[in-house]
């Protein structure tokens, strides 16, 4: 029961950076999967709770975006 409701957290993080943000993440890179580990742990504690993102998990999103994008050669 758990681990369904783990992984749906799991696939909701990843859709809505993708779709939401326009992040193409990697599985490649460590960075960006301990971010998405990081922000579903986050939802998984805070499921009740109606509180914002923690600021850390906000500067490394931010961070995240900007450097994504700075590669693929858009702007910021």
């Amino acid at each position: 029961m758990r681990d369904t409701y783990l992984k749906a957290i799991v696939d909701g993080v990843l859709a809505e950076l993708e779709d939401e943000k326009g992040l193409s993440l990697s599985g490649d890179s460590p960075y960006h999967v301990m971010f998405v580990v990081d922000y579903a742990t986050w939802r998984y504690q805070n499921r009740d709770k109606d509180t914002g993102m923690p600021r850390h998990l906000q500067f490394r999103l931010h961070n995240l975006m900007f450097h994504i994008k700075t590669r693929e050669g858009e702007p910021p």
